[in-house]
């Protein structure tokens, strides 16, 4: 297998000086390019795919500097080279030996070309200075201080540790809390099992006996066989890492969760809307139905094609009167409602047309006619679709409450 040679690429047409000898004075020669001890490392990291910043080195290419001169005397742009470099492993990891890489055989394909400076001229200050930044990098005695620039150039390694040893830490405490919450609930039984023949053990057997018990064990515990793998430890170990810790439930149930939320807050928002709408206007139901078009034309199909032609529309009982607009919004925004019909005189509820039971005979429960005066008195009649058999069998008892109080 091969790795893509990108890496490589940032270092492509990089300028480059090369380092001057420590503690050289001033008029300076530089160092000549085949004597520099200056290195390329192209390392690869594996990634978490849970969080990008947790990453760990697996392996590095070492690529030396004077392998890029061709010609020092010419200067300028020498011959790009374009090579596979067999990659390093960086072998095992906290003590634990996770593959064996030396078997894949992995490399990388690295494209790199070096831009000198003319020979010609004197080096400039600039120059001089970053190549004296260039030494204090590359110096590696473990004697000296390390300076700012070295500092800042392991510290992205150095946080990535910090953040891959508290990352396992949180995960290993996560994991521990979830023993007891019942996340997995056949091995939360065992430990609550555990625990309660502890504690029966506890109060059958003396507590003398129980330390005569643990100090012989201290004693005796040089003659006692144990295997070299400590199956205990190992498995706590496994139980610990086979329980999910909170970021991985976040993510198994990121859809329930999200739904959850949706519907929480769509009842929310309906709690503020009717508490909002009985502030208004005291009005003693409210929803959304689908109301029978006056139109003659009936289309033909099912009974969920034939509720698709009604139009929706947001109806209002308030007092003695059945009111009702094209939307909810409409409402909010002080419009004019579309319809009304007065509950006086000659007025309640009955059965929907013999017509459209029939054409609907699969969402019948939850059709409903409505019948009083219009606005000038003269008789009508509407024929209500609920969303479901609960919200009519409220719409029939408001209207029913309503007309009583009337003939009361």
């Amino acid at each position: 297998s091969a790795g893509g040679g990108d890496k490589g690429s940032e270092a492509r047409r990089g300028r480059s000086t090369a380092p001057l000898p420590p503690g050289a004075a001033s008029p300076l020669s530089l160092m000549d390019w085949k004597r520099s001890r200056a290195v390329f490392k192209l390392t690869v990291y594996g990634e978490n795919p849970f969080n990008s910043f947790l990453d760990s080195p697996w392996g590095s290419v070492v690529i030396p500097l004077r392998d890029l001169v061709e010609d020092e005397r010419r200067g300028g742009l020498q011959r790009e080279k374009r090579e596979w470099h067999r990659l390093a492993w960086a072998g095992r990891e906290d003590g634990v030996d996770r593959y064996n890489h030396e078997e894949d055989d992995a490399a990388l394909l690295v494209r790199m070309q070096l831009e000198l400076r003319e020979s010609r001229k004197d080096p400039t200050e600039q120059e001089i200075e970053a190549s004296r930044a260039i030494q204090a990098m590359l110096d590696r005695n473990p004697d000296k201080a390390q300076s700012a620039m070295s500092t800042l150039w392991n510290l992205r390694e150095n946080v990535a540790f910090v953040q891959n040893h508290m990352g396992r830490m949180l995960d290993t405490v996560e994991s521990f809390k979830n023993v007891f919450n019942w996340t997995h609930p056949k091995r939360t039984a065992c430990v609550f099992a555990i625990l309660l023949v502890t504690w029966v053990a506890f109060v059958l057997v003396p507590g003398r006996y129980l330390i005569l018990f643990a100090g012989m064990y201290e004693f005796l515990r040089k003659w006692i066989p144990e295997p070299e793998d400590q199956p205990m430890s190992r498995r706590l170990n496994n139980l610990l890492r086979s329980l999910p810790n909170d970021d991985h439930l976040r993510g198994i149930y990121q859809r329930e969760h999200e739904e959850f939320m949706r519907r929480k807050n769509q009842r929310e928002k309906e709690k503020q809307r009717a508490a909002k709408l009985h502030l208004v206007m005291d009005c003693q139901w409210e929803g959304l139905v689908k109301i029978k078009p006056t139109s003659a034309s009936t289309p033909a199909g099912s009974g969920a094609s034939q509720a698709a032609a009604w139009p929706s529309r947001y109806l209002v009982v308030q007092g003695h009167r059945l009111v009702w607009w094209v939307k909810e919004e409409h409402l909010e925004e002080s419009k004019p409602p579309e319809g009304q019909m007065l509950l006086q005189g000659h007025s309640g509820t009955t059965h929907a047309s013999p017509l459209d039971l029939k054409l609907m005979a699969d969402l019948a429960p939850q059709l409903v006619a409505v019948f009083g005066r219009g606005v000038r008195g003269e008789p009508i009649k509407h024929t209500f679709l609920c969303n479901s058999e609960e919200q009519k069998d409220a719409l029939v008892g408001v209207v029913a409450e309503v007309v009583g109080k009337k003939d009361a």
